[in-house]
Formats: structure tokens, sequence, C-alpha cells
């Protein structure tokens, strides 16, 4: 459900979101992208490669669930991020 949330289950270029940057299925930042190990650079994009981006998601989501020990709290972080959700529940 997170990828037709995120992107209409469409695999969207970073134009297509010009003021978050989002790209792909699963609409990742480039910060984000790169600290789970994808290529962003100007030559590559590796949040365009579904099986790549999709291996990063589920790594996200099972970070998120082993920080916040809830489901609904991983999600919540996966789209609004982790300083977001800490903040909420302090």
């Amino acid at each position: 459900a997170i990828p037709i949330m995120e992107s209409g289950y469409q695999n969207l270029l970073p134009s297509a979101n010009p003021s978050s940057g989002a790209a792909g299925l699963w609409q990742f930042i480039a910060p984000t992208a790169r600290f789970f190990g994808l290529k962003v650079n100007k030559h590559v994009d590796e949040r365009m490669d579904v099986e790549k981006e999709t291996d990063v998601a589920i790594r996200y989501l099972l970070s998120n669930k082993l920080i916040f020990n809830s489901w609904q709290l991983a999600i919540m972080s996966y789209n609004s991020g982790e300083r977001r959700v800490r903040e909420g529940i302090e």
C-alpha cells in the first residue's frame, strides 16, 4: 500500500516532485536513498531501479520498526521522517 500512496505505483522521476526531489516507486529523497546505499548523482539514480529501491524500502521500514517498536509508527516515520515521529512522541 505504501508505494500506491507515495507514487500511485508509478516509478516517478525527481522532476515529478520538484519541492521534495523524491523519486521512484517508493519516493525516496536523495539523502535517505544514499544512507541506505543507493547511488544518486548526476550520472545514475538507483531510486529508479525498482528492485534496488524496494530492497531499501524494506530495510528502511524494518529499521524504523526496530526504532519505534511499532509498525504504525514505522510507516508514519517512512512518510514524515523519524525526527517528526520522535517529536510527536515527546
